[in-house]
């Protein structure tokens, strides 16, 4: 029963940090193809043995695969241990949070030196836990390298590497391209003479010389600009990027940034500790994707606690999130605004109201 209970508990600690990631179905399907792949391998690999040990059993090899992939995908997500300390007459109870990175690697380091010094073999032993490792490790980099999970760069390679968090450094084909096409195009004809004062027409009454010579300098502009925010954001030059975006805004008022494009200046912006910009932006993409990015409307929430003093405003903000449904690093980060918030109104915090948003 003992190892049942350990098992499932361990499931349910990285258990949930995958389904985060690629859903609940995908979870099941990962854990018991690791389960189905290690058993054969062991199977396979106890042929002609004839010890007390016989036959496979237990979840362990399967589990160890979860922890692989949890390593892969969130190596610094924290999972709580609690803790009983007694020594005589002292006595110490509490939460501790240690990253995936460091639960995996005791575990594994013992497992492994476990396996080293054992000379018995058998499904359930430290060596099958090896396996499933090995296995749920594999599956995680391929599924990573095939850009089929977003770890929204908090994984494994991101924090070898020193860039964990740092959302500048996103691949260049996570920023959206634009696609100019020519139904885009009479959309704008259309807009922009109704807004300078001509009649709506389709696309045989613009045929003219010169609204055509006029379309391509706005989308030649368009592009210009397009290409100088991206470069200013590879630099690492987010201030300079928002100069040119609220230019062309100012030139082209209903045109926005793509959802990646804004989502890596916000980051540029926020990393900046630019707190006004980074809360306008972020004010202005909830509205436009309230669905898109939990990250964004976590730290928005947070700006609002932390700089806006808007603790009431701030728990709004979190109320379309399902806790349930977020990562394991998500949910602390939100349980820790929510908790700050709560403490700010039951400190008397007046709060003064403000615009929607911001």
């Amino acid at each position: 029963f003992e190892h049942l209970l350990y098992n499932m508990l361990f499931l349910w600690c990285f258990g949930i940090i995958v389904e985060g990631n690629v859903g609940w179905k995908w979870m099941l399907i990962a854990y018991l193809s690791i389960g189905i792949v290690g058993d054969m391998i062991n199977q396979v690999a106890m042929l002609g043995y004839t010890g007390p040990v016989t036959g496979a059993g237990g979840a362990s090899l399967a589990v160890f695969g979860m922890m692989a992939i949890a390593l892969v995908w969130a190596p610094k997500s924290n999972i709580e241990f609690a803790y009983f300390i007694w020594i005589f007459i002292f006595i110490r109870t509490g939460l501790a949070q240690i990253p995936v990175l460091v639960v995996a690697f005791v575990y594994l380091g013992l497992n492994f030196l476990f396996a080293s010094y054992s000379a018995e073999l058998g499904i359930g032993s430290e060596i099958a836990h090896l396996i499933g490792a090995g296995l749920g490790f594999a599956l995680g980099v391929v599924l990573f390298k095939r850009n089929m999970v977003d770890c929204d760069n908090w994984d494994l390679f991101s924090v070898i590497n020193g860039t964990a968090g740092d959302h500048n450094n996103r691949k260049d084909k996570e920023i959206e391209p634009y696609h100019y096409t020519s139904a885009a195009f009479d959309a704008e004809r259309v807009a922009n003479r109704s807004r300078f004062g001509g009649a709506a027409s389709t696309n045989a009454d613009v045929d003219d010389d010169e609204d055509e010579e006029f379309e391509s300098r706005r989308v030649k502009r368009k592009v210009k600009a397009i290409k100088k925010i991206r470069a200013y954001l590879k630099e690492n030059n987010p201030h300079a990027a928002l100069h040119e975006y609220e230019n062309l805004k100012h030139y082209l008022p209903d045109w926005n940034l793509s959802q990646a494009d804004q989502t890596v200046l916000i980051d540029g912006l926020y990393k900046a500790r630019d707190w006004d910009n980074s809360v306008k932006l972020m004010a202005d993409f909830l509205e436009r994707y309230p669905a898109a990015n939990p990250r964004i409307r976590l730290q928005y929430a947070a700006l609002m606690v932390e700089v806006k003093e808007r603790p009431r405003f701030a728990l709004e903000v979190l109320e379309p999130l399902h806790k349930q449904k977020l990562s394991k690093q998500h949910q602390h980060f939100m349980s820790k605004v929510q908790r700050k918030a709560e403490q700010l109104i039951d400190d008397g915090l007046l709060e003064l109201d403000g615009q929607s948003w911001n």
